[in-house]
């Protein structure tokens, strides 16, 4: 007859959530972890952070523009809140390759504080599944207890300040004369998310395999089009870990080049006119328009050595 084990100490517990969740934990020590209980799943506090303090948890999709502009929200709170017992955390789904390698978060240096905010990827899924993300979403936890939960909606501008309006009332419980900054209306200098598309939004010419998350392509007669409006779009994708080289493409909107006045950061001139780019294996990201009144039309992207150096897309993002 098999020994029934002894049921875990709450200390024993939480020392063995800490040893399986600290490979999906950037930049810092695991904080928190969803465990069920009686009452259905909680959030359990793995960190004396969490355990004393108030965290901001911003659930949210790293590939969209609207990450950009909590980025900016947070560099500010960051400097007003200095001192303060408060601290943020970043939850992503880490359905995109390029998420597994190091080098692409380097493209979020520019923000100071990117490089010590503690950074869950969320490998089961649990807590997008959970907190049914969609968009995005904001928690604000004190000591381990929701006080706040909101949906991360286009403009973020009122969430945002509903994040902080809350956040003042958790450091006030502590310190109920402490003097903050008046919440003000909230402005961003980055572009928000105006249209996403998902792999099953783009008209794909050529053989293609899909999965749930992305399309993938060894075809180089391979293209895709899509409608776009807007003044920025940026392409999803990595070359599959096989390649050899970057997998090449020519862009065109509405049958044309694309004015070299309206390329984004990994737009170049190619042959004749053309416009062209190249998807490698860890950049994750492609700023292809960066324009400075909006574009409209049919963009086309056509794949010229996919055949040998696959390419696997997971969409675009348009603002």
């Amino acid at each position: 007859m098999k020994r029934k084990e002894k049921p875990l100490t709450p200390e024993e517990l939480k020392a063995k959530l800490i040893q399986q969740s600290l490979p999906n934990w950037l930049h810092s020590e695991p904080h928190l972890e969803l465990i069920p209980s009686p009452e259905g799943i909680r959030i359990l506090p793995l960190s004396s952070k969490a355990e004393s303090e108030i965290l901001v948890v911003f659930l949210i999709d790293l590939t969209r523009y609207s990450f950009e502009i909590v980025m900016e929200s947070i560099e500010r709170l960051s400097r007003e809140y200095k001192g303060l017992p408060w601290k943020p955390v970043l939850v992503t789904d880490p359905k995109y390759l390029f998420l597994k390698d190091g080098h692409f978060y380097d493209r979020f240096r520019s923000f100071k504080t990117f490089a010590s905010i503690p950074l869950l990827l969320d490998a089961r899924g649990s807590w997008f599944d959970h907190f049914k993300v969609g968009d995005g979403r904001i928690l604000l936890l004190r000591r381990g207890i929701e006080v706040l939960q909101v949906p991360l909606l286009p403009g973020l501008a009122t969430q945002i300040s509903e994040m902080e309006r809350a956040l003042q009332d958790g450091l006030r419980l502590e310190d109920p004369g402490l003097p903050l900054f008046p919440i003000r209306p909230q402005s961003f200098t980055h572009a928000s998310d105006s249209r996403i598309l998902e792999p099953r939004d783009l008209t794909t010419i050529g053989t293609w395999m899909s999965t749930p998350s992305s399309i993938l392509t060894e075809d180089s007669n391979a293209q895709i089009t899509f409608p776009f409006e807007g003044t920025r779009l940026r392409l999803v994708a990595n070359s599959h870990p096989n390649s050899r080289e970057p997998t090449r493409f020519v862009l065109t909107l509405n049958q044309e080049p694309l004015p070299s006045a309206h390329y984004g950061s990994n737009m170049k001139l190619g042959e004749k006119g053309s416009s062209v780019s190249e998807v490698g294996k860890n950049q994750g990201l492609y700023e292809l328009i960066s324009a400075s009144t909006p574009l409209r039309g049919e963009v086309r992207i056509r794949f010229l050595n996919a055949v040998e150096n696959p390419v696997i897309l997971y969409g675009t993002r348009a603002a």
